[in-house]
């Protein structure tokens, strides 16, 4: 008996170094594959296009770091700790998943990049969930003259430019 093997997390890391290195167009179904050491076919098992997998390089990071900010976001702890803490999730995030990091910063203002709308959506939930915190924080007098939304998304801008 011939037992199946999942290789969907590994295409998935293959072909996000890859994206990192290289745009879009330029990486071919045939480079994940080669890398991974499976048979193009395999990896449409798990990908019909080269677009869902991109999308999904992107949409599967995005979603971890969401999570993650989502759960200190409504952590019991105080406004000023949890922005702290929502700052560390992003640099670490983006410290230990590299590639992504890589793919965000060329890709970013790519109006027809695969999964555009989504990645955006996902975004914009951690836009809100840092202007939760910071709204908080301003109601409570521990942030003085900030606009919630605008602060967050400049707050993420620079760590994302760093």
């Amino acid at each position: 008996m011939r037992i199946a093997v999942n290789h969907r997390p590994i295409i998935l890391k293959t072909a996000a170094r890859l994206f990192s290195r290289r745009p879009f167009h330029e990486v071919r179904m045939e480079d994940v594959a080669l890398r991974v050491g499976i048979a193009k076919g395999s990896i449409y098992r798990f990908y019909r296009a080269k677009e869902q997998l991109y999308a999904d390089v992107c949409l599967e990071s995005v979603g971890k770091l969401t999570r993650t900010l989502r759960a200190t976001a409504h952590a019991h702890a105080s406004a000023r700790t949890r922005l702290m803490a929502m700052v560390k999730n992003v640099v670490e995030h983006f410290d230990k998943h590299r590639d992504f990091f890589q793919i965000v910063q060329r890709e970013w203002n790519v109006a027809r990049a695969p999964g555009r709308a989504a990645f955006l959506a996902r975004r914009a939930e951690a836009v809100e969930l840092f202007a939760s915190v910071l709204r908080e924080g301003r109601d409570a007098g521990v942030f003085r003259g900030v606009e919630p939304k605008a602060a967050a998304s400049m707050l993420l801008g620079m760590i994302r430019s760093n």
